[in-house]
């Protein structure tokens, strides 16, 4: 991370408010260096002064002195676990890319095994031999931390060496602007050091723990790669469909505004329509630098579609470079758009998939402009399909060779017309309906889609009394449902009967239309009243009808039955008469 030359920090103190903010809760240790310090002068004290060496000049292994025997030189019963046993110091950032001139900020810490951060750790710091570069600043220390036995005595010992310690607070290390995303965060726990370079190159920083044991975990390094170069992204740009377009990016040193020659910069489309890099189309390129530090790619399209391609570019420097070490590193990403602009052109139809023979069906027809420029003189037109007779439409087609066309003249980016025709079906099959546009500039577009016209699912059910005296009245229900997918409609009642079976009105068959339409399941009776005039069985059958085909019959019948005659009555015996 990179930090600007003033070096000012602002002390915040322990925040109550940062409840689960930290990524690292510390602990404060107060350690025992005072304590160990006077162990050690006891020791000398007491003619422990001829210490041996237990490394071996050649550095492949320790020599350790024979053990002392049970009361001396070991325990046989291990001893309570150090807090610093599985420490480990943590460094970051590790690897980083900045301007030659500006700080960089390193953080470390030591972290236990407890996964908490420790305070009063000595950090030593070293900038490897080779390296570019130098320290500028850290964390410095305060007279307390004497009090709680920290003597390290943080400072800055040379060029390439410095000492501190971790830090017992929370630290913000600011730009000096208004802007908190571009801050340092220095957590309790943690310490801090800067490091420049005026020259290109790279800094290798490595940071050291005595107070973590493991050889694995008490250092680590950081690199930090310097470059003198500041570049120049191509602007966005908006061009007609189907051209091509030229792409410049130009790098230059920092330091004196020279080109960076034989740079490279990688173009990449990430998205948006079809389109490529010259000469063969691929979706990514990488261009070197000429000697003006540009770097250029020609994007175009091979069909004119229009829309908005994002292009990701890279500035890379080569390895082989001055500075470089032979790593081929990435110093900067952007990235910016080519908007291809055209007209457009777009036909959708829609209407019912399934209808019954006879019935009326509706389809609506959508015009679309879905491009940025106008499209002038559009037209659309639907030719007539066989198996739909024409009924109506809006607005009101004109009739032209075997084709229902409209003209809706200009349409504006975005724009969408729409057509509602109507049709009446006709046999049972598939019918398929076809609509299409044409407009300026050779645009064309064009959409089908069927239509099943099938003989819908219906049944007819009788119901009425079983006898009926001869010169009464007998009333049947007519029962129809509509067990189809789709409303029933243009559906015609013919009843027929047999003589003894008289209506009221009509003579044998009577019709009528079942109005209104019968919805997908509906089912609605109907009455029909005939007046008994012989005896015998009579019958009379309902024929469901649409478009001369029957769809479902049913049939019933009643015995008219005489009406009983009365008894013959008995002459009533003369009136006794007088006696003569």
């Amino acid at each position: 991370m990179i930090r600007p030359k003033s070096r000012f920090e602002r002390t915040l103190g322990a925040r109550a408010a940062r409840g689960g903010e930290d990524a690292m809760a510390y602990r404060a240790i107060a350690t025992g260096r005072t304590l160990l310090a006077a162990a050690v002068c006891a020791a000398l004290l007491a003619g422990c002064t001829n210490l041996t060496s237990g490394i071996d000049p050649s550095g492949r292994q320790i020599f350790a002195d024979p053990a002392a025997g049970p009361l001396g030189g070991y325990h046989e019963v291990p001893g309570p676990e150090s807090l610093w046993e599985g420490a480990e110091l943590l460094l970051y950032p590790r690897e980083t890319v900045a301007p030659v001139g500006t700080e960089v900020v390193l953080v470390a810490g030591v972290r236990g095994r407890d996964q908490f951060l420790i305070t009063n750790q000595r950090i030593e710091w070293t900038i490897s031999a080779g390296s570019v570069g130098h320290f500028v600043d850290l964390a410095w220390g305060t007279p307390l931390d004497y009090l709680v036995g920290d003597f390290t005595r943080p400072r800055i010992i040379d060029a390439t060496r410095a000492v501190g310690s971790t830090s017992r607070k929370y630290l913000r290390l600011t730009r000096g602007n208004a802007d908190p995303g571009d801050d340092v965060e220095v957590l309790r726990g943690q310490t801090w050091i800067s490091v420049t370079s005026p020259q290109e190159g790279t800094t290798y920083v490595t940071a050291f723990s005595p107070d973590v044991f493991s050889w694995d975990l008490h250092k680590q390094t950081a690199t930090v790669h310097w470059v003198d170069a500041q570049w120049q992204l191509p602007a966005p740009a908006i061009n007609p469909a189907g051209t091509s377009h030229t792409l410049t990016t130009t790098v230059m040193k920092q330091s004196n505004q020279a080109p960076c020659v034989g740079w490279i910069v990688r173009y990449q489309i990430v998205g948006g329509p079809p389109a490529g890099f010259k000469p063969d189309g691929e979706s990514a390129v990488e261009v070197a630098t000429d000697s003006q530090g540009r770097a250029t790619a020609e994007i175009f399209q091979g069909e004119p579609v229009a829309g908005t391609n994002v292009i990701q570019i890279q500035v890379i420097r080569p390895g082989q470079l001055a500075g470089g070490n032979g790593k081929r590193l990435i110093v900067g990403c952007g990235s910016t758009t080519k908007t291809w602009s055209a007209p457009g052109l777009a036909v959708q139809l829609s209407g019912p998939a399934e209808a019954a023979p006879g019935s009326t069906v509706r389809y609506q027809l959508e015009v679309s402009n879905p491009g940025d420029l106008p499209v002038e003189d559009v037209a659309a037109s639907i030719p007539l399909p066989a198996g739909l007779e024409y009924v109506e439409s809006s607005p009101a087609a004109q009739r032209e060779a075997g084709a229902l066309r409209w003209q809706l003249d200009t349409l504006s980016p975005g724009q969408t017309e729409a057509v509602g025709v109507t049709f009446r079906t006709r046999s049972p099959g598939t019918v398929e309906i076809c609509a299409e546009a044409t407009g300026s500039q050779g645009l064309t577009a064009r959409h089908c889609l069927t239509t099943r016209v099938s003989l819908p699912q219906v049944e007819v059910e009788i119901f009425g009394p079983q006898q009926v005296t001869v010169g009464q009245k007998a009333t049947f229900e007519i029962r129809i449902t509509n067990h189809s997918a789709h409303p029933l409609g243009g559906v015609v009642i013919r009843d027929s009967f047999d003589p003894g079976l008289e209506h009221a009105e009509l003579a044998s068959p009577i019709e009528r239309d079942l109005e209104p339409s019968l919805a997908p399941g509906e089912a609605r009776s109907i009455g029909v009243e005939f007046r008994v005039t012989r005896s015998g069985e009579l019958c009379h059958t309902v024929e469901l009808r649409l478009g001369g085909q029957v769809l479902a019959t049913a049939r019933g019948c009643l015995t008219g039955i005489e009406p009983a005659e009365a008894p013959p009555t008995e002459p009533e015996p003369p009136a006794p008469g007088l006696p003569s």
